[in-house]
């Protein structure tokens, strides 16, 4: 009887991310710390722009930071969050593929064929599981959350995979007050493609809304709570 591995990753992150993409746009959940992998893999796949245009960015392009001299290969763009290519305006998400150098910095003209095409929003965070075999996975996270204006408000959280949102992957909690805190967990199980990419994307119309970071406690001695926990496994 022939063994046959399987493949696990397992990540978290211990800051507090904000709500960079804003009521009309969308955030990847930063995932800095790999607590254990085998065979499974996280990257930089993806960079939040500003200031896009007139030159429109397309899947297949290679841009370049203009003062960090990093390149990537475009492998899709978000629909706009705001503004347009045409007016130079236009703010959104690239999902990429770093093919050199360091890394992008924040408020970086990104270049297409030496052509001023968008400015750096963010820089890229580690927020992009690859796939290692095409075979059936399961996907388990926790998100501790939080926002801290008052009033009810939603945050909705889906999957995307190589740069496309998921059908039917979207979840949604909400609050009805500031400073409440609520831990929203899903599993999801599907067939992914050897080197398929998938992030997780969450969205909120308020501008307060967090995943949160809980500082360990002294009295008594606890652990800290990540503001997010990822599991991912082979089955």
């Amino acid at each position: 009887m022939s063994y046959k591995p399987r493949r696990y990753g397992s990540y978290l992150d211990s800051t507090t991310q904000t709500n960079i993409g804003g009521a009309t746009g969308y955030n990847t959940i930063k995932l800095a710390t790999t607590v254990e992998q085998s065979g499974m893999s996280i990257v930089k796949g993806t960079i939040a722009f500003t200031s896009g245009g007139t030159t429109v960015i397309a899947g297949g392009n290679t841009i370049t930071g203009a003062s960090s001299g990093t390149t990537a290969t475009v492998n899709a763009v978000s629909e706009l969050f705001s503004g347009s290519w045409a007016g130079g305006n236009a703010v959104g998400l690239l999902y990429i593929t770093i093919t050199g150098g360091s890394g992008f910095t924040v408020g970086e003209i990104l270049n297409v064929a030496a052509v001023d095409s968008a400015t750096a929003g963010a820089a890229p965070i580690n927020d992009t599981i690859i796939f290692p075999v095409t075979s059936f996975y399961t996907l388990q996270f926790s998100l501790q959350t939080s926002k801290t204006a008052a009033g009810v408000d939603d945050v909705e959280v889906a999957l995307a995979v190589n740069g496309a949102l998921v059908a039917n992957s979207a979840s949604r909690e909400t609050l009805d007050a500031a400073n409440e805190e609520t831990i929203l967990t899903v599993i999801y199980t599907e067939t992914k493609t050897a080197a398929d990419r998938m992030q997780i994307v969450w969205h909120s119309g308020a501008a307060s809304w967090q995943m949160i970071l809980l500082a360990a406690g002294t009295t008594p001695t606890f652990p800290a709570a990540p503001s997010a926990i990822v599991t991912v496994w082979q089955i």
